[in-house]
């Protein structure tokens, strides 16, 4: 899958989740910088990223606790992975484009919660779980880049 740009996530953040807006400097850095400690995505993050990406909205195994403004916690949490326990080095995220996909994942989630919520008659405007997985995800990856001496604008 290609990663989106710094120019389309940034796009969608100042938009969509005003309050994280300030990541488009970092977006941006990692942007200018794509070619930055380039290497293997470890095991934790590929796992991460793969099931944030296939995670189904609509599929009937998802339990209540789970839905709607819940959506994105299981995606972030199952098996003892989680953006905390994964995304803790640069080498393990291995790529900006990685970075971006990781954070185009959590972006897609974020919008199925919000649709989750209206097509059960219950639009929400805050509190959505996948948002806070949403900053945490920029959070951690930003302090991987400058732990990493990635330059950040």
């Amino acid at each position: 899958m290609l990663a989106p740009t710094d120019r389309v996530l940034t796009a969608i953040l100042t938009s969509e989740f005003p309050s994280l807006s300030k990541s488009s400097d970092f977006l941006r850095s990692m942007s200018a910088h794509s070619s930055f400690k380039q290497g293997e995505t470890s095991e934790k993050v590929s796992t991460l990223l793969e099931r944030v990406q296939s995670a189904d909205p609509g599929s009937p195994e998802i339990d209540e606790d789970n839905r709607n403004q819940g959506w994105g916690h299981d995606q972030f949490t199952a098996g003892g992975l989680s953006p905390s326990t994964s995304l803790t080095c640069w080498q393990d995220v291995g790529s900006v484009s990685t970075a971006f996909q990781l954070v185009a994942a959590a972006i897609k989630t974020c919008r199925e919660a919000r649709l989750m919520c209206a097509n059960a008659g219950s639009p929400k405007t805050s509190g959505y779980i996948s948002d806070v997985y949403l900053a945490q995800v920029l959070e951690l990856l930003k302090k991987c880049w400058v732990d990493a001496s990635g330059v950040c604008a």
